[in-house]
């Protein structure tokens, strides 16, 4: 392992990495102007921030409209998300002056661990999921498998890319 700046010594590890982003960010500023659009980001940091650290994630990086955090657990990444998408739409409803339509992208794989980040393809592959053209949604690479398959190991594969829903992503033996 290699001792950085900044942290703990961090190495090779099979991590998931959850990056949410704000679908419309630069049309929303350009339609309502800066200040509404630093309320819109504030709001989704304080949100994002909340169901990360909720389910055991660390808050990696944070960039206006875009959040990347790192979970040990592929099944606490994919319950953080569930509970998210939940939030962000409650937000929204509560508060529509402040839309948080928000694409969430899950995958799970080694990284390289630079500075205070992490730099791989699994954060590549979890970016392109998050901002997908269509409509705010989560989808995932990863596969949490039940006990008779492995002690819940995430499998990476774009093949088994899907669309979550709480019943397919939290189903336990």
């Amino acid at each position: 392992m290699v001792s950085l700046p900044g942290g703990p010594a961090r190495g090779a590890a099979v991590r998931t990495f959850l990056i949410a982003d704000v679908r419309g960010y630069t049309r929303f500023t350009a339609q309502h102007g800066d200040e509404a659009a630093s309320r819109l980001a504030t709001r989704f940091a304080q949100v994002a921030g909340e169901g990360i650290e909720a389910w055991g994630g660390e808050l990696v990086e944070r960039r206006g409209d875009e959040t990347l955090a790192v979970f040990d657990s592929a099944r606490q990444a994919l319950r953080a998300a569930i509970e998210l998408d939940s939030a962000f739409a409650d937000e929204t409803r509560a508060d529509p002056a402040l839309p948080l339509g928000v694409g969430i992208g899950l995958d799970a794989g080694e990284a390289v661990p630079v500075g205070d980040g992490y730099r791989g393809a699994a954060l590549n592959f979890a970016a392109r999921l998050s901002s997908g053209r269509r409509r705010p949604s989560m989808h995932s690479s990863v596969v949490v498998l039940p006990a008779p398959f492995g002690p819940s190991s995430p499998t990476t594969s774009p093949a088994a890319t899907a669309r979550l829903t709480p019943s397919t992503a939290l189903s336990d033996p």
